[in-house]
């Protein structure tokens, strides 16, 4: 007896075909399981939001379930910490196709990315299009290749850092702070800075305020968006307040120094944005949208180079407090500078000042939590089913802190990136390569890794080597000659900033003196 069907009988087929397969889908994901984690209130999830150093409760908790892998769930919203190296690396690297995407708000950044404006930042950009562009834009003014035109610049602001610490050594916090904003700005921009009281660097400070404060879930609209829409004066909204002020930084810190690089294009210094303009933004087609991309890229720079700042902090603390590292690392400056200062041809020749820069983003990572990642698709991972959408932390500090990765994490050591040499010329001490770079971490994963790496790590190995050359650095003394230990802490769930403490900075001799001055004149 042969089968007939008519169009009826084939779309209930069809119907009981895709219903029994999103059976087998269901009772699939049923049965592989959600990595573990804090339980939550039922319908709402887990409000649970670590303050201070969230990094700490995430690895605690990682250890409590025994997993690499910690999920909580939160109003329908999946957000997993990965604690491991091990695990970043095999999801956001390896399976970064599915694990590039960002979106404002499933990523719970409603109050930083819509309403204090940092919507524009490669950090908080969606995976598309747009990001794509912007990324090309950058990459065409700071690439690996390209970085180098801009080591006159970063020699410049770092002979200021020396002179500046010279004057006033006991401001140093200061010093860091506007040696990093003003070669961001003058690389970004072609604007000398003021000394004191510069507008740029101090929008950019407070737009960095409004990253560190406004961390994913540190305020209820993260959680519940539509109370974005509640106004100002109404009791519980302080939250509006705080990004209205904040706001007005990020859109000057965006908007601002483009607009003056635009309209006075030729009585400007060479710069990103003047080079983005004349290459990609005129020719374009679609100018205003090309000049988004542009504008964008540049002020990621702009902002971003404020991370170095905490390396520089971290820097000065651990001279502090490990005066026989201090000399060492002298030494090896000395033996190639001898009675001049560092230059960068001498930047393949001083392993020990990448081993300090090194160890210092391990030992006080400038990013205890990377920026999020969000994962397009369903995904299994070591047996865990990760839902689509789940925004991805990766637990930055704690992946550095790892003993796996790093022995006796807590020691300061920049040596544990060193080996012996097999050459009979050159440093007795070399990199070894063997020994995971916390660079390769710190600065992102996979498509979302910052691109603006080079040119951070550049100004970091200038700083590094210029300060051991012509300083000493070292604890305050009490009234009997007995060293005051500095204040060892830190602060910020994003960017991490050391707590402020003081010491003192002095020049090495009356000829590191000279050298200081000598500088000056040349920078002229």
């Amino acid at each position: 007896m042969a089968w007939t069907f008519d169009y009826a009988s084939w779309f209930l087929l069809s119907i009981s075909i895709a219903a029994a397969a999103l059976i087998l889908a269901i009772r699939k994901k049923t049965r592989t399981p959600h990595p573990p984690g804090p339980t939550g209130l039922p319908f709402i999830g887990n409000l649970q939001v670590p303050d201070g150093q969230a990094w700490k409760t995430y690895r605690q908790w990682g250890d409590m379930y025994g997993s690499d892998l910690i999920l909580i769930k939160t109003l329908g919203t999946s957000t997993l910490i990965i604690n491991s190296m091990k695990a970043a690396k095999d999801l956001l690297e390896k399976r970064s196709a599915i694990y590039s995407d960002r979106s404002v708000p499933s990523a719970n950044i409603t109050m930083l990315g819509e309403l204090c404006g940092m919507d524009w930042g490669f950090g908080l950009q969606p995976y598309g299009a747009e990001w794509r562009d912007g990324r090309k834009a950058f990459q065409r003014v700071f690439s690996p290749s390209i970085v180098p035109i801009f080591r006159p610049t970063e020699i410049v602001e770092a002979h200021k850092l020396l002179r500046r610490l010279l004057r006033t050594p006991e401001d140093f916090i200061s010093h860091l702070r506007l040696m990093a904003g003003s070669t961001s700005i003058s690389i970004a921009y072609g604007i000398n800075t003021l000394e004191e009281n510069d507008p740029y660097i101090s929008h950019a400070e407070e737009t960095m305020v409004a990253v560190n404060s406004t961390y994913p879930g540190a305020f209820l609209v993260d959680y519940f968006p539509l109370l974005k829409h509640v106004p100002e004066w109404f009791p519980g909204a302080s939250f509006k307040t705080k990004a209205r002020i904040w706001r007005e930084s990020v859109m000057w810190t965006l908007h601002v120094p483009w607009d003056l690089v635009k309209n006075n294009l030729v009585r400007l210094m060479e710069s990103a944005a003047k080079t983005l303009i004349q290459d990609i933004v005129d020719p374009a087609k679609d100018k205003a949208y090309m000049e988004r991309v542009a504008r964008s890229a540049v002020a990621s720079i702009y902002v971003g180079e404020f991370i170095t700042t905490s390396t520089l902090d971290t820097f000065i603390l651990a001279m502090v407090l490990f005066p026989d590292i201090q000399r060492e690392a002298q030494k090896a400056v000395d033996r190639v500078c001898g009675d001049r200062l560092p230059e960068y041809s001498d930047y393949d020749n001083i392993p020990y000042v990448d081993a300090l820069i090194r160890e210092c983003l391990r030992w006080r990572s400038p990013l205890p939590l990377s920026v999020p990642h969000m994962v397009t698709q369903d995904d299994v991972y070591n047996g865990y089913f990760i839902p689509a959408k789940s925004i991805i932390f990766p637990n930055v500090k704690a992946m550095l802190l790892d003993p796996d990765n790093y022995p006796e994490p807590e020691d300061f050591n920049p040596t544990r990136f060193l080996k012996q040499s097999d050459s009979t010329s050159g440093p007795d001490l070399v990199l070894d390569n063997s020994v995971p770079d916390p660079s390769n971490i710190v600065f992102g994963f996979g498509r979302r890794v910052c691109p603006g790496r080079w040119l951070a790590y550049d100004s970091l190995w200038m700083a590094f080597a210029s300060i051991l050359s012509a300083f000493d650095i070292s604890s305050l003394l009490d009234e009997y000659g007995r060293p005051i230990p500095p204040r060892d802490g830190c602060k910020g769930n994003f960017i991490s900033y050391g707590l402020k403490f003081a010491c003192n900075i002095m020049p090495r001799s009356s000829q590191h003196k000279e050298l200081i001055l000598a500088a000056a004149v040349s920078d002229i």
